[in-house]
């Protein structure tokens, strides 16, 4: 299942960030790779504050030109104290100038580097996550690590924590859906959220096991038949959308977007009720 990810282990690691209640209940093989004990981070205990200063630069760079990023506070106290962050890192002596320009990685810095993260949080419901954020070194710097990063890291976090649903939000237009597209179907709650900075964004969720896992990192997977395409520019088709969901109609994203041209289309399917 992870051979396709092979250059990710030759050069990078896993790491989590999670306060040791919930590193008790952790899986640190997730999906059959340890996460070994000195890359394992508690946000309660001191020591760490070099790694997560890059943690949050990486946020800032990733999500600062859609006007998103996370004060320092929301990074942590709605972040890692409720919840978790996973992702791989590599450590600053093994990584080329232009990723140390890139992230702003202090010159005396010799510990590991946040190349990726995802980061998830409770919700009601048992074995319940909401994927708040997912970023990879690749978006700020492109070419810096080995693609898959992003995928890999949503994969190997759901894993990790034990999850048996998980959920998510993020913006129709963002490449960040083509990563957590790849466990699709994923089945919509919204298609369109005028409470939110940006309402082009999607509201989903899909239960999680290992076959849905192993599903979504196999680059040769095949994708299920659409029913539509939905064009992401289109903001009359995503309200239209989201007025079908609002009257009990279910949609749900079976792919990750195409791009042909000036056009970005994602596929969509009906569901079937229970």
């Amino acid at each position: 299942m992870l051979s396709a990810y092979a250059r990710i282990f030759q050069r990078q690691r896993p790491y989590v960030v999670a306060a040791a209640a919930l590193q008790d209940r952790l899986q640190f093989d997730p999906l059959g790779v340890e996460v070994r004990p000195d890359d394992r981070f508690d946000p309660l205990q001191q020591g760490s504050a070099g790694f997560f200063d890059l943690i949050q630069r990486l946020d800032q760079l990733t999500f600062g030109p859609l006007g998103l990023t996370m004060p320092r506070w929301a990074l942590y106290d709605c972040g890692m104290l409720p919840g978790f962050v996973f992702g791989f890192g590599a450590d600053a002596a093994d990584l080329r100038p232009r990723v140390h320009q890139a992230l702003g990685v202090p010159a005396d810095y010799a510990g590991l580097v946040p190349l990726s993260m995802y980061i998830a949080i409770p919700m009601l419901g048992e074995d319940r996550w909401l994927g708040h954020s997912v970023c990879s070194v690749n978006e700020v710097a492109p070419g810096a690590a080995p693609p898959g990063l992003g995928t890999l890291s949503v994969a190997m976090g759901l894993a990790c924590l034990g999850a048996k649903r998980a959920s998510g939000a993020t913006q129709w237009r963002s490449p960040k859906l083509a990563a957590l597209a790849r466990f699709a179907p994923l089945s919509l709650d919204a298609a369109w959220v005028p409470v939110h900075n940006e309402p082009e964004t999607c509201v989903f969720h899909f239960p999680v096991d290992e076959p849905r896992l192993r599903r979504g990192l196999d680059p040769d997977a095949a994708e299920a038949e659409a029913d539509m395409w939905l064009d992401t520019e289109d903001e009359a088709a995503l309200q239209e959308l989201q007025a079908s969901l609002q009257d009990g109609e279910r949609w749900a994203i079976v792919g990750p977007p195409e791009i042909r041209g000036a056009w970005r289309g994602v596929p969509l399917a009906r569901e079937v009720s229970p």
